[in-house]
């Protein structure tokens, strides 16, 4: 089984390749690089030059997630800091403006109602629309948090996206061994990314929505399986979060199809040496499952990733 350690934005240079010998070090074998924290198109480009040149330098496993075939909201913040700190009861305005300080690229943001959630970051934030106006809505937070630029907001509605080619393309320059695509709906999506081409890598949905579990025989039949907790949480019925998990990992061991677990294992060990109990159960579940995965985020990469690798271990040993 693999412990795929998720590595987030990418800056060049000798400090990735120390932290990625270090993981190696570590019993960490595969790498996941998550594509949709880049916005700039030669930027991305430049990202994937780089990952070509680390796959081949220490041989270890590359999957490519990608933001297709849809991807979620993202916000931008127009100030100098870059950040933008909200406690509760607080109202701020969310603009289809650039020019406003809080921004977002996706003008369906105005047709939510009042009364409406919107998640900031798989939940780090919740808000409530209060009002909705012809080029930005006013949300009421209802916990504090930091909002930073480029994160993702949920709002039930997912943006197709139109960066196929270009996906293609870094497929092409990368020769990852796996990829991943982000809200699979059915097997026309899988097929749509495939193109008329045979892959010599594995492909990988992601499970991220009810309409996804509903298919998930479908998308199984074309692809191996993620189940992606994080967002399944929250564009589907979170209390049928243990149920989806069930029938999902039925569905792909039914069909012989590889199983992936992501978002959410061992998180808190980004700021503590121990996990919480919770979590160790969490983990122990997950592995009578028999998942050919287990994928951990990179907070925890940067955290402890010795001790998560160790109690996986640990705990698969005892399994056995």
């Amino acid at each position: 089984m693999d412990i795929i350690a998720t590595i987030g934005r990418i800056h060049v240079g000798n400090a990735l390749d120390a932290q990625i010998e270090e993981l190696l070090r570590q019993g960490i074998n595969s790498l996941r690089f998550n594509l949709a924290k880049y916005d700039d198109l030669n930027e991305l480009h430049e990202r994937a030059i780089e990952i070509a040149k680390l796959k081949q330098k220490h041989s270890i496993r590359i999957m490519l997630d990608f933001p297709f075939p849809y991807k979620k909201p993202r916000l931008y913040l127009n100030n100098e800091a870059g950040v933008y700190t909200v406690k509760p009861e607080d109202l701020f305005k969310i603009s289809i403006n650039s020019s406003n300080t809080i921004f977002v690229d996706d003008s369906r943001v105005l047709e939510l109602s009042i009364g409406e959630t919107i998640y900031y970051s798989d939940g780090e934030g919740v808000w409530v629309v209060e009002e909705v106006h012809t080029d930005h809505i006013v949300v009421r937070a209802k916990n504090s948090c930091i909002i930073y630029t480029g994160k993702s907001i949920s709002i039930g509605k997912l943006m197709k996206s139109q960066l196929l080619n270009t996906y293609r393309e870094i497929t092409e320059v990368v020769n990852p061994d796996s990829i991943a695509l982000s809200f699979v709906m059915n097997s026309t999506d899988v097929l749509e990314f495939l193109g008329n081409k045979t892959p010599d890598f594995e492909i990988i949905s992601k499970i991220e929505t009810q309409n996804s579990v509903l298919n998930i025989d479908d998308i199984a039949c074309h692809s191996n399986i993620m189940i992606g907790r994080g967002d399944l949480r929250l564009y589907a019925d979170y209390n049928n979060l243990y149920q989806f998990q069930e029938q999902i990992a039925k569905s792909t061991r039914n069909l012989n199809k590889k199983l992936y677990f992501a978002t959410g294992i061992l998180q808190s060990l980004a700021k503590n040496v121990i996990p919480n109990p919770a979590e160790i159960i969490d983990v122990t579940k997950m592995l009578e499952y028999n998942p050919d995965g287990i994928i951990l985020n990179t907070e925890v990469v940067i955290g402890r990733v010795d001790i998560a690798v160790s109690i996986i271990n640990k705990i698969l040993a005892q399994k056995q």
